[in-house]
């Protein structure tokens, strides 16, 4: 990998075992800490959402999220993730 196409094509290619690879791993302590700091229904963007495990949680929690990535392959994957919004969006030249 050598620069942001390298790493897009990469998680593009790779976005259904990257899914599969954190779906058991635990919510971080600071994603609870940032929930109980919302108020119930709260827009929120998940920037670099992946295959969008977090932003499954922040909804599972009762907020507003929109997961965005750079890879489309990511919240593509046939995790079954209908519940959310999801943005495919690029802020750099690749």
């Amino acid at each position: 990998i050598t620069g942001f196409k390298d790493t897009i094509e990469w998680y593009n290619a790779n976005a259904e075992k990257y899914a599969d690879a954190l779906e058991n791993v635990p919510a971080l302590e600071l994603l609870d800490t940032f929930i109980a700091s919302l108020p119930q229904g709260a827009p929120v963007l998940d920037a670099g959402c992946a295959a969008g495990r977090d932003t499954s949680i922040l909804k599972e929690r009762g907020l507003s999220p929109v997961g965005i990535d750079l890879s489309v392959g990511g919240y593509q994957d046939p995790s079954g993730r209908q519940d959310v919004s999801w943005v495919g969006a690029r802020a750099i030249k690749t």
